[in-house]
């Protein structure tokens, strides 16, 4: 950690997770509230649709982040404007609970999570601008994770805790709280900032159209990049192993995005599921489980599954999601939990071994390219399935979603079946043996 003895850098990364603590923070308090309502499977579909969106619109904002000049004065505007949100939100939860008023705090959070997207994009120049030796900037930028990851366990610990003692719209004015501390840390070293990004403007000879051009280009990249999306597609269709692994990852990230929402109304319906007796630390544990899991798999699991295929640990994911849904039908909570645990262990240990295998079947000049469209289609369908299933769930019941979940989950696994079959692939070699 003596990498960020740079007080420069200590202050940026302080000031990220004072912003990320008080979004997990609020994150569970407002489905807490939602969980609460009368209507809680719209006030649930609400909320994630509110959650989600953004992060499938991440693209746009990122575009509009890189050709933003004035970044450090932009961010006090999209900090304040933030800030002014959830003291309206604040104040607008205070009311008595209803649908409507719900509907006013889904729009506000909407609008400062669009602004949060946008406000990351601008952070990542910043940071990068602050970090002066090049030798250093994959390491400090693996710490800076790591400690956002932190801030999302304090988050989420510290949701469960403070929901006990305060109000939601005490909750939410911490909210706009912490975004004032990481306002003002920001304020502290605004001129150092500033010189930063120019240097690193001028040494990688960055330059900023006027609008019009760049509303032009902006059209012109999105429809490249639609292009892009398709053309690496087809090149990967070619492979049929990966892209079958690819598009299973793909449907199963986005069925594991909306196990959040579907175990809140299971433990809403099911009291008795309950930590505590309270909404928010189940809410807290199952998303502190989220994480652990994956920071073990990202460290652990990566070395001790290093000499399985991809495909294995798929069929192994895949067995056991199959299995979680099939548990969330009997109401078992610490079964669901231990079956969570291990879903997101493992995807943690297969996203690298399938970046792998990418990269050893495109061609070299468009490495970057590829997998960063990959990544973005990754990204997306985990948004795109939670909110189709958070609206479907207001219509269907819940047991015919679990069911037809166990059902696309057993698909998938006659698929991996062929697959493996027709690539006459042994489970106990590496891909690299294989060849």
């Amino acid at each position: 950690m003596n990498l960020f003895k740079d007080h420069i850098l200590r202050k940026i990364v302080l000031s990220a997770s004072l912003s990320k603590i008080g979004d997990i923070l609020y994150y569970i308090a407002l489905m807490t509230y939602a969980s609460s309502l009368p209507n809680y499977k719209l006030a649930i579909a609400l909320v994630t649709f509110s959650e989600t969106l953004p992060s499938i619109l991440a693209f746009f904002t990122g575009a509009l982040a890189d050709k933003t000049k004035d970044k450090i004065n932009v961010i006090f505007i999209t900090t304040s404007i933030r800030i002014t949100i959830y003291i309206l939100v604040g104040i607008a939860i205070g009311f008595d609970k209803g649908i409507a008023i719900l509907i006013l705090i889904v729009i506000l959070n909407l609008i400062s999570d669009f602004i949060g997207e946008y406000e990351d994009g601008l952070y990542i120049p910043i940071l990068v601008s602050s970090i002066k030796d090049e030798n250093k900037l994959e390491n400090i930028l693996g710490y800076y994770q790591a400690i956002i990851n932190i801030a999302n366990l304090v988050g989420q610990s510290l949701g469960a805790f403070l929901i006990i003692y305060l109000t939601y719209s005490y909750l939410s004015y911490l909210n706009s709280f912490t975004f004032l501390l990481s306002l003002i840390i920001v304020f502290m070293i605004k001129g150092t900032l500033k010189n930063n990004l120019n240097e690193y403007y001028d040494k990688n000879e960055i330059s900023f159209e006027n609008k019009s051009d760049f509303k032009n280009r902006k059209l012109k990249r999105i429809s490249r990049f639609i292009r892009d999306i398709f053309n690496t597609l087809k090149k990967l269709k070619n492979n049929q192993l990966i892209f079958t692994e690819i598009m299973i990852i793909s449907i199963l990230n986005g069925l594991l995005a909306a196990i959040s929402p579907l175990i809140l109304i299971k433990i809403t319906e099911n009291k008795e599921m309950l930590i505590a007796s309270t909404t928010s630390t189940t809410l807290s544990v199952l998303m502190v489980t989220l994480t652990i899991a994956t920071l073990l798999g990202n460290t652990l699991g990566v070395s001790l599954l290093k000499n399985f295929n991809c495909l294995k640990i798929i069929q192994l994911i895949i067995l056991f999601v199959g299995s979680l849904f099939t548990i969330l039908l009997f109401n078992n909570l610490i079964l669901i939990l231990m079956n969570l645990f291990a879903v997101m262990f493992f995807v943690a240990v297969v996203t690298p071994k399938l970046t792998a295998e990418i990269i050893n079947n495109l061609e070299p000049e468009f490495l970057a390219t590829n997998i960063g469209i990959l990544n973005t289609i990754l990204t997306i369908i985990g948004p795109i399935i939670t909110m189709t299933i958070s609206s479907i769930i207001i219509l269907v019941s819940f047991d015919i979603i679990l069911l037809s979940i166990i059902g696309i989950t057993l698909i998938m696994y006659i698929i991996t079946i062929r697959i493996n079959r027709k690539n006459n692939i042994i489970f106990s070699k590496t891909p690299e043996d294989i060849n």
